[in-house]
């Protein structure tokens, strides 16, 4: 009997001990959560072992650099990749913008963003959906004729306006760094991208033209130059 009372602590202690022991990989933070208190503890930064009461649980996520990228293709290693957003301008064309944003958190104060965020769930309430009212809201606002002659301006009001909505944000302020914004493409619809082709091969042919006519004329002053030239030396 005390042979089988002696395996039966030994097992319960076993299972305890695992329940309350964890480990952290490099690169993962995470806070402890009592479900019986509702205390959320202080972030552990791995690479680290802790312990834990037995029914607490662990909320981890990675502190390393992230990438949210809006691209028209498949999800990439290490990429979160949403359909880009397509947005209407002033003059009803469609423009599909393609984005990367790189960003991190800060594990020091995680457990604040737990708080806020229980699931961690951050980047689906609050990164993703603020690009897109951003690129909506500054497209929207200007004709087709605007935007071709102004994507340069346009992709740096998107990355500025985007990186301040989320410095400034009260959820995320102090909590998610935002280290890059890059707008990488505009995609027109193909009949607008085959027009404004054609308008510049136009252009590039007439001025091919332009250069000719200079070419040419200059061409006709020098030899008649010359034939001046030569008839007041005869």
């Amino acid at each position: 009997k005390l042979f089988a009372v002696a395996v039966i602590a030994l097992a319960v202690a076993a299972v305890l001990l695992s329940l309350s022991v964890y480990a952290l990989p490099a690169g993962v933070v995470a806070v402890v959560v009592d479900p019986v208190t509702g205390q959320i503890g202080k972030p552990v930064i791995g690479p680290a072992v802790g312990f834990k009461l037995p029914w607490a649980y662990l909320i981890e996520d990675t502190y390393a650099i992230e990438v949210i990228e809006f691209a028209q293709r498949e999800r990439a290693a290490g990429r979160w990749v949403f359909a880009p957003p397509e947005v209407l301008t002033k003059d009803g064309v469609t423009v599909t913008v393609e984005m990367v944003v790189r960003y991190k958190i800060r594990p020091e104060r995680f457990d604040e963003l737990v708080k806020k965020f229980p699931q961690v769930d951050y980047d689906d309430k609050v990164l993703v959906p603020k690009a897109r009212q951003i690129i909506r809201d500054i497209v929207s606002k200007v004709d087709l004729e605007y935007f071709i002659a102004n994507r340069d301006v346009i992709a740096k009001q998107i990355e500025q306006q985007y990186r301040e909505a989320i410095e400034n944000d009260p959820t995320l302020a102090g909590l998610v760094e935002v280290l890059d914004v890059n707008v990488l493409n505009f995609i027109l619809p193909g009949q607008i991208t085959e027009a404004i082709n054609r308008k510049i091969a136009a252009q590039q042919d007439a001025i091919r033209a332009q250069y000719e006519r200079q070419r040419v004329e200059e061409l006709a002053r020098a030899n008649y130059t010359r034939t001046v030239l030569a008839a007041a030396a005869e």
